[in-house]
């Protein structure tokens, strides 16, 4: 991208953004904070270090049944029930409900995959307008539960997914359920590419590691 000089007017500031990451101030620059995001992505050099606090919009549609139920409770779309716990202002498997699964062998006999072209996706464009539509944003959506560890802890809790992240009996197992919900998974992005296309990344969410540490082996990842 060709340089832009220096303009004093670039430290106006346009407003202050205050959560619960503190106080940010938003200052005028010669592009948007979507198209300074784009040139990172696009291998080029960004004119600032981007900040998603400024320039991103969190895209959440409820046609992925996940970001309702993963935010505020429900069943999510493999059928598994959330309730929300106001204390960590956020939404986990519902305790008073077992777990899908205890050996993941048993996966073909018990988990239920959602029809995603059953899913209302041109309402949900039409409902979104609004949002899709925001000039010199970058529009971002997560996918909230993944289709691998964080998942399966979804389907058999954690000590369970844990274990069989590293059971050689359960293995060949996991390894095709993690074929069909990357299926499912794929056929999800298809359907954002096709009815949103404004969306400019989609991060599929996964817990891999604590703060200090991996919860497994690279080996065994």
């Amino acid at each position: 991208m060709e340089k832009i000089p220096f303009d004093e007017k670039e430290l106006t500031v346009l407003r202050e953004i205050s959560d619960r990451h503190g106080l940010m101030r938003e200052y005028a620059k010669p592009i948007s904070e979507g198209d300074n995001m784009r040139l990172l992505f696009q291998e080029d050099h960004p004119m600032w270090i981007p900040c998603n606090r400024a320039g991103t919009v969190n895209f959440s549609p409820n046609v992925y049944p996940d970001n309702v139920a993963r935010n505020f409770g429900g069943t999510d779309m493999y059928g598994v029930n959330w309730v929300f716990v106001p204390v960590v202002n956020g939404a986990m498997e519902d305790p008073n409900i077992p777990h899908l699964l205890t050996d993941v062998n048993d996966w073909p006999k018990v988990i239920r995959f959602p029809d995603v072209d059953s899913w209302d996706w041109a309402g949900s464009r039409e409902e979104n307008l609004h949002v899709l539509q925001q000039k010199g944003k970058w529009i971002t959506s997560h996918l909230l539960n993944g289709c691998w560890f964080e998942r399966l802890i979804s389907f058999m809790g954690f000590e369970n997914a844990a274990l069989a992240m590293i059971d050689d009996d359960q293995a060949d197992a996991l390894l095709a359920l993690f074929d069909k919900t990357t299926e499912v998974m794929e056929r999800i992005v298809d359907k954002f590419a096709e009815y949103f296309p404004e969306v400019d990344d989609l991060l599929i969410h996964d817990d891999w590691g604590a703060q200090r540490a991996p919860f497994f082996s690279e080996e065994a990842a």
